[in-house]
């Protein structure tokens, strides 16, 4: 900017915006006077002239005429109070103090901390308000909790808390302020404020966290009850205990949470039984397909027909199943084939008639299918068998060795979650053999049938079903409900365990040896 236009700047400017300007500005106005009167002062030494006469030709450019400079540098301030009272003695003064300002190169030089100099006529201005000052101290953000499970966390020891205030009081979380910790589990979901009283510069400073509580899972699902009026209805769980002369017959179904949430029904069933005159112990589960709008209905024909079928071979004299124990190995296992082949056709057929008998698509009641048998043998040593179409598992554990023995092999279909369930297909001869799986040993060991709802989650793969530790594992946690007074109830309750993503039907069936009772 040269000279020229700051003079017709100054010249021309509305008179009510630079009134504006001067009074929003005064410090660096007052800069720019001060700046300008050393500059004076140079020139005055520098040729030896008079201080007015330099003034005279050297007018400030925020004067709007060279010839009003002299009147500006006394006029006072517009805010005192005695605006005609000004005197020579506090020109004379005024202009001093300004003389004695300190020299330096530096035009823009920052402004001692005196009075303001009073030979421009500023105008007075509203402060402008700041905002209240924040603690310059770093509160971490804290991790989010979940809903029903333990949370701890400790505050930095260096943050100077006065006092921790928990808003919501029955949040299930306390403070601790002897070890800083917010701890304990939360019963409530959703953003929790957390006041604070801080101690910054020696003041008491309030401010708040915020911590997020993740809702637990669980408490999203509704649990609504089925229509028990409709066709084809039964209950939504069911439990069962039967003790032998060789153990224990445990099951039970859960109803999953995607068919509680909507009020439809449990597509699994099962069914128990042992033979007194065989000592026969059965076991049989079903998964009824997802897609089949009558599945329930077609899992629970294909258990009942399973049991009516082998317990009426059973209980007939004349025929050589009753004798399973004494036969030998292979004649046994013979009986056993022909027990199971008999108990498919019989769930097949019941399907077409009831399909019939109630203007039923077949495909309508398609479901998958377990079943196993066990006897023990007069020298102390177990049989078992077992027949597996569709998903889900059946296994024998042994849990001293740690030793398994997969007695099916899970289908699966050309895309994810698909696989085969009972059909015409299934009752071929050849394709019934190469499902049966016999085993024979002196350990006793336990046998366990599922259906994918609890396979799917403890095991997720096929591989995983072939992996003892994680057999191991599963027991771990059934060892628990299996030793409650009811194991049938609490066997209920334990198939209700959380798993993400899986809310399938869950049934659970297990032949526990008598001398497994102490394990």
């Amino acid at each position: 900017m040269t000279p020229k236009t700051l003079k017709e700047w100054l010249h021309h400017a509305d008179d009510e915006i630079l009134a504006r300007f001067i009074a929003n500005h005064q410090n660096l106005i007052a800069q720019l006077m001060q700046a300008w009167q050393r500059q004076l002062n140079k020139e005055q030494a520098a040729h030896n002239l008079p201080e007015d006469a330099v003034i005279a030709n050297n007018p400030s450019p925020l004067a709007d005429n060279p010839d009003d400079m002299a009147d500006e540098v006394t006029v006072p301030r517009p805010h005192e109070e005695e605006d005609d009272k000004q005197t020579a003695s506090e020109t004379t003064a005024t202009a001093c103090t300004t003389q004695e300002t300190p020299q330096t190169d530096d035009e823009f030089a920052p402004l001692a901390p005196s009075t303001p100099d009073t030979a421009m006529p500023l105008h007075p201005a509203t402060p402008t308000p700041t905002a209240a000052e924040t603690p310059a101290i770093h509160l971490p953000p804290l991790p989010n909790a979940n809903q029903g499970q333990p949370y701890a966390h400790t505050l930095p020891a260096d943050l100077p808390i006065t006092s921790l205030t928990i808003e919501t009081a029955d949040s299930g979380l306390t403070w601790d302020d002897d070890t800083r910790r917010i701890h304990g589990t939360p019963t409530v979901s959703g953003d929790l404020t957390i006041r604070l009283i801080l101690l910054d510069n020696g003041k008491e400073i309030g401010t708040h966290l915020n911590l997020h509580i993740n809702p637990d899972p669980k408490s999203l699902w509704q649990n609504l009850p089925s229509d028990q009026d409709a066709p084809f209805a039964k209950p939504d769980s069911a439990h069962e205990e039967q003790t032998t002369p060789h153990g224990r017959l445990i099951a039970a179904r859960q109803r999953g949470r995607s068919h509680a949430h909507i009020g439809s029904y449990c597509d699994d069933d099962y069914r128990l039984h042992y033979h007194e005159a065989s000592g026969l112990h059965l076991l049989t589960v079903a998964d009824g397909a997802g897609s089949a709008a009558h599945s329930r209905y077609g899992s629970q024909l294909a258990v009942e027909a399973v049991k009516n079928t082998i317990c009426a071979l059973l209980d007939d004299p004349d025929k050589p199943h009753r004798r399973l124990a004494d036969a030998d190995p292979a004649q046994r296992e013979k009986i056993a084939a022909n027990l199971i082949s008999h108990a498919l056709h019989a769930a097949h057929k019941a399907h077409l008639e009831a399909a019939q008998q109630h203007g039923l698509e077949t495909k309508s009641l398609s479901c998958t299918l377990l079943i196993g048998l066990a006897v023990a043998l007069p020298d102390g040593s177990w049989y078992h068998a077992a027949y597996q179409v569709g998903d889900g598992a059946a296994a024998l554990w042994q849990l001293e060795s740690g030793t398994l023995h997969l007695l099916g092999e899970a289908d699966s279909g050309a895309y994810s979650g698909e696989t085969q369930f009972l059909s015409r297909a299934q009752l071929d001869e050849a394709d019934i053999t190469r499902r049966i799986r016999h085993h024979n040993d002196s350990a006793l060991y336990t046998l366990i049938l599922m259906t994918d709802g609890v396979s799917d989650p403890k095991f997720e793969t096929d591989a995983g079903l072939k992996n003892p530790a994680l057999w191991q594992a599963l027991w771990q946690e059934l060892k628990t409900p299996l030793a409650d007074p009811t194991p049938d109830t609490a066997l209920l309750d334990w198939l209700d365990f959380w798993s993400r993503g899986n809310h399938d039907d869950r049934t659970i069936a297990l032949l526990i040896p008598a001398a497994k009772e102490s394990a």
